[in-house]
């Protein structure tokens, strides 16, 4: 049965399926109305393909009972699993409010004391299910929710768990085993989840939520889980300057390599939250283990330790360092060298412009103002960059300037937005060549007869028509079988008729 088929369906006669709320790589998650007690629940229903896998779905009712007895105001409550015609489901509290990517993308970087407050109160969650014995171990903002009161709801315990013991990768299942953005190292690694690998996801999270960017990110999610095992990330307040050093800090053990570099659960974690700004002056010293703040300061001053030792050590630092990090160090030590170049020369109103292409635009904020320059117009174009990469400049990267001019940018609005085409009642020819059009990626999720529709033509679609998404989305099509076939019994009732007829023909002649 499709994602659609199941609307108006009544499953285990008790839960009536009203809505499609949304769907993953794993699961269909639909609005249903329990009938037994009267009350809206969101009900997950698994995909098909993973009906058969008997050691998922053993370990997948096994993680759903042991989550169902959770209890905590920032959990999402199970209150229920079963099976309806093959299929299998968990039925779980309502929230009817957006997820936490959802308002970090709406509104961007967030206050430091919001931000703090939402994944602190996450954190408490999490720590109720480590305390249990349950490791959630795909924690990212899609799976925070966020109520009609503001609440905290961290959902989707369970599913990764059954997963991961089912033996699936991070490469069959994408977001189910950990999604690439948020992966802990030893998730990476395939080696033994524990709550620190948790605390490391949440980490990635508060560190979105305060500079409105992602400490690794890339193209493909092997890139990306190679980065979150080898390089170290961007410091947050060299993204964002008014970030507190504590919090920093506090971010930056949450994203220690190792697992016992971090916070050992989810409650240690929130505790340092609850008590960030004590002793402010320290905390980024206390609250960050030796081996990160080496790591931290390595980063901080890769650039001007390259160009005032020139020793072996910074060239190997240098090398370890992440693309971006690269791309910041090389366009600070071009104002650096500009610089030094322009004392030499006594020409003290004259430098290079520094590099800022390919940085995010809040990096290229700072090079330029740091090299004594100023952000000038800002033109935004759609482009397969991430939303806020510079794509441009002018003057451009050496071009000789005075201290005080502006460099306009031009700024990557990624990539542009596409309409669903209506490809309904069309063969499946017509409809694929639309969907090519459209700069969709035209799949076909089913078959089914239909009484009326001709064989290989589209029954259903989704998304549907005229609905925007960036090209290269998925259209998902459902195309006829052509009518249901006769009962054979009929079949021989229609032959029996024509013999008879037959008959009297022959008798009458």
């Amino acid at each position: 049965m499709t994602t659609l088929g199941l609307i108006d369906s009544v499953m285990c006669d008790r839960y009536r399926i009203e809505q499609l709320l949304g769907t993953g790589g794993m699961a269909s998650v639909y609005l249903a109305h329990d009938n037994m007690l009267d009350r809206r629940v969101a009900v997950k229903v698994l995909h098909s393909r993973f009906a058969g896998d008997e050691k998922f779905v053993h370990r997948f009712e096994r993680e759903a009972t042991a989550v169902a007895s959770l209890n905590h105001p920032n959990i999402v409550q199970v209150y229920d699993r079963g099976q309806h015609d093959g299929q299998y489901f968990i039925v779980m509290e309502l929230i009817d409010g957006p997820t936490l990517k959802e308002v970090v993308e709406a509104e961007g970087p967030m206050p430091e004391d919001r931000a703090l407050d939402l994944i602190e109160h996450a954190a408490r969650g999490l720590a109720h299910a480590h305390q249990h014995g349950v490791v959630h171990r795909d924690v990212k903002p899609h799976n925070i929710l966020l109520d009609q009161a503001g609440r905290v709801k961290v959902a989707d315990f369970g599913i990764a768990r059954a997963a991961a013991h089912a033996g699936h990768t991070i490469t069959e299942l994408g977001s189910i085993v950990g999604t690439a953005q948020y992966l802990s190292p030893e998730q990476a690694h395939g080696e033994q989840v524990t709550p620190a690998s948790d605390v490391y996801s949440l980490g990635i999270v508060l560190y979105e939520m305060l500079t409105g960017q992602l400490p690794f990110d890339g193209e493909r999610p092997l890139d990306i889980a190679f980065q979150h095992v080898n390089d170290q990330p961007i410091p947050p307040r060299a993204v964002r300057q008014d970030i507190s050093p504590d919090v920093e800090a506090i971010i930056l053990r949450a994203l220690s390599k190792a697992p016992v570099e971090r916070y050992a659960t989810a409650a240690e974690f929130a505790q340092a939250i609850s008590h960030h700004g004590h002793d402010a002056d320290t905390a980024a010293t206390l609250l960050l283990p030796a081996a990160a703040l080496e790591r931290t300061i390595a980063i901080t001053h890769a650039a001007q330790t390259a160009v005032t030792h020139g020793t072996q050590q910074a060239r190997s630092r240098w090398q370890r360092l992440s693309r971006r990090v690269q791309l910041v160090a090389i366009a600070t030590l071009s104002a650096i060298a500009a610089s030094a170049m322009f004392t030499l020369l006594a020409q003290a109103n004259d430098i290079a412009a520094p590099r800022v292409e390919q940085l995010t635009q809040a990096e290229a904020t700072r090079v330029l103002t740091d090299s004594g320059l100023r952000v000038g117009k800002l033109e935004r174009r759609f482009s397969q960059e991430a939303p806020g990469i510079i794509l441009d400049q002018r003057p451009g990267p050496g071009d000789g300037i005075e201290r005080g001019t502006a460099v306009a940018l031009v700024v990557s609005r990624g990539a542009r937005s596409t309409q669903a085409p209506d490809v309904s009642g069309r063969t499946l020819d017509e409809a694929r060549a639309a969907a090519r059009a459209a700069k969709f990626e035209f799949v076909v999720i089913g078959t089914r007869h239909h009484p009326s529709a001709p064989q290989d033509t589209i029954i259903e679609q989704e998304p549907a028509a005229s609905t925007q998404l960036p090209p290269g989305s998925a259209l998902n099509v459902v195309i006829s079988a052509g009518p249901p076939p006769q009962a054979e019994e009929d079949v021989d009732d229609d032959e029996g008729k024509k013999g008879k007829g037959k008959d009297k023909h022959e008798k009458d002649d």
